[in-house]
């Protein structure tokens, strides 16, 4: 005889998982797609040293590219940092 216990509980997580996704994604594609920065361009600097490299994000839609880096504790910009680790 054939337990079919866990495909019923496989099929029931699938839709619940799915059902909270969709709840979830549509709301936010949605604002994501008309909120205020939608089709402007966010101007970026990078610095790549060694093996780190620095990123900071403008402000979309802002014209000129920043010209340094600015400071660590400044919430205007998205800034960051990726290091690669040797093995």
């Amino acid at each position: 005889m054939i337990d079919w216990q866990p495909l019923w509980l496989s099929l029931r997580l699938a839709l619940i998982t799915t059902t909270i996704l969709l709840l979830l994604a549509i709301p936010l594609g949605y604002w994501l797609a008309y909120s205020r920065h939608r089709w402007k361009i966010a101007l970026s600097i990078y610095d790549l040293d060694g093996d780190t490299l620095r990123w900071c994000a403008g402000e979309p839609g802002r014209k000129d590219r920043l010209e340094d880096f600015p400071p660590e504790d400044h919430l205007a910009y998205y800034c960051t940092q990726f290091r690669r680790e040797r093995r």
